[in-house]
């Protein structure tokens, strides 16, 4: 599940609307009242105003109460990403497609690449297929002799500016784990090194072969890293040109899985999560009503309401089930428009290569 790039989406999905009249904590931030739906926190539920939750939560809050509602906020659009990552198992939309496999087959050793001044040498990946993922996990250069020290790997998506992640590799000739972003349809990859950091090493073209298109591939039960990518080596110039290669891999070679990943839609569209997040932000707040130790007869009547709310078997409209419904609806909307490409069947073996 995409968190990290969700969490600072979501945030301003739903807003807090600043009450004026009560007591407590001043000056809500401004990022607090921000809402690009024009959705506040007091439409989820009546319960949540900004008065109730004064009363009802710790007075040792303090100024530290909008705090408190920032990080509440973030708790429940957690709780939804970690349901909906379940639930997205649960149907097979983050299936285990292929891998760890080596890209490009390498061998052992192989004839090694003289220097020109100034390049950047690498591979250039391509997905092919929507709603996978292929995830870089080992990274391994090839040189004949030792490298003076550890070199930087830049990892590069066309049309951007500056990379996206960079990675040091320690030794050659060693594969070593790495943590890169994952590679999705939709843009082009590149990661390279500096050839001038190599010192007096030398980089060795270690290519066995690249995935290749078969015969019969689109109807093949056993999938292979051709099925899912596209991949080529690339060298970058000095003066700003690039070219392409199959017939060298400039001594890189990686370890990659292929897996079933529809949440890049929700980066695409967030407003699709707004009927669940709407849902599990009630939750959320309304537990912490439910369950404030504060005591007071405002205090009291929120609880009240707030179990009520939550746990009354009789309230077929419980906010609890309003959400596993908003949850399934999603869940059944991206299942109907998932690619074919994270079909799995009882006749796909994964085979995890040795490395």
């Amino acid at each position: 599940m995409l968190t990290d790039a969700l969490l600072p989406i979501l945030r301003k999905m739903i807003g807090f609307r600043p009450d004026q009249d009560s007591d407590g904590p001043q000056g809500m931030p401004d990022d607090l009242q921000k809402s690009l739906t024009g959705l506040t926190l007091d439409q989820c539920h009546e319960l949540l105003t900004i008065a109730t939750l004064k009363s009802t939560l710790s007075q040792s809050l303090g100024e530290k109460f909008w705090v408190y509602l920032a990080r509440t906020r973030d708790d429940a659009i957690r709780s939804l990403l970690n349901t909906l990552d379940t639930r997205l198992t649960e149907w097979g939309l983050t299936a285990k497609l292929l891998g760890p496999v080596t890209h490009p087959l390498p061998m052992a050793s192989g004839i090694v690449i003289l220097k020109t001044p100034g390049r950047r040498l690498g591979l250039v990946f391509t997905p092919t297929q929507t709603d996978v993922v292929l995830n870089i996990l080992r990274l391994k250069l090839f040189t004949l002799g030792i490298l003076p020290a550890p070199i930087t790997f830049l990892l590069e998506m066309e049309g951007y500016p500056e990379p996206v992640a960079t990675i040091t590799l320690e030794r050659s000739n060693e594969w070593q784990d790495v943590e890169l972003p994952p590679l999705r349809k939709g843009s082009v990859y590149y990661l390279t090194y500096a050839e001038d950091d190599l010192g007096t090493a030398l980089a060795q073209n270690s290519l066995a072969g690249w995935p290749a298109i078969k015969k019969n591939c689109t109807s093949c039960k056993q999938k292979c890293l051709a099925h899912y990518l596209e991949s080529k080596a690339i060298a970058f110039y000095a003066n700003g040109n690039g070219e392409e290669s199959t017939v060298t891999n400039y001594g890189l070679n990686v370890a990659m899985t292929a897996d079933g990943d529809v949440t890049g839609r929700f980066i695409d569209n967030p407003k699709r999560l707004l009927s669940a997040l709407k849902q599990q932000t009630a939750v959320t707040f309304l537990e912490k009503i439910a369950y404030s130790t504060r005591k007071n007869p405002e205090t009291e009547d929120a609880r009240q309401g707030a179990l009520f709310a939550l746990t009354d078997k009789d309230n077929a409209n419980r906010v609890p089930v309003l959400l596993d419904r908003a949850v399934s609806a999603i869940v059944k909307a991206l299942q109907a428009e998932a690619s074919s490409g994270i079909d799995v069947n009882d006749f796909d073996d994964v085979t995890w290569d040795s490395i």
